[in-house]
């Protein structure tokens, strides 16, 4: 789905398949420590929505993560006026992201599917691959 996406965009971008090669359950922690060994000169990113900060500590290895990469938040309505002491990271103000990939899967889940949140190249590859339990 990430393909589908990004070759609408004019910048370059490269998806990295690691996780879906390891199958199984897959730990941010486990990603962010094979990108440090194949790009080990490069500086990383993560780029995660500010539901996902209200509960980062809770993640696997926090203080791991957050000795290999810097860590940006967005906005995300209904979340971010929490104070989190110990969490180094960046804000981005002027991005506002209405969706999330949690609520596409509910919607989906309660067969309500949300055309209006997709492209519709992601909305025909979620329902050709049965994609969250789609019948």
């Amino acid at each position: 789905m990430l393909n589908l996406f990004i070759k609408q965009s004019e910048k370059k971008i490269r998806i990295e398949d690691w996780e879906l090669r390891q199958g199984g359950m897959s730990y941010t922690c486990d990603t962010v420590a094979y990108l440090k060994t194949r790009y080990p000169e490069e500086e990383l990113f993560l780029l995660i929505g500010a539901d996902q900060l209200d509960n980062f500590k809770n993640w696997k290895n926090p203080d791991e993560i957050l000795q290999n990469i810097q860590l940006i938040v967005f906005p995300r309505e209904g979340f971010g006026n929490k104070i989190h002491a110990g969490i180094p990271f960046s804000r981005i103000s002027d991005f506002n992201v209405r969706i999330s990939s949690t609520l596409i899967r509910e919607k989906i889940t309660s067969r309500n599917f949300p055309y209006e949140l997709l492209t519709p190249e992601i909305a025909e590859y979620i329902q050709q691959h049965h994609l969250y339990g789609l019948s």
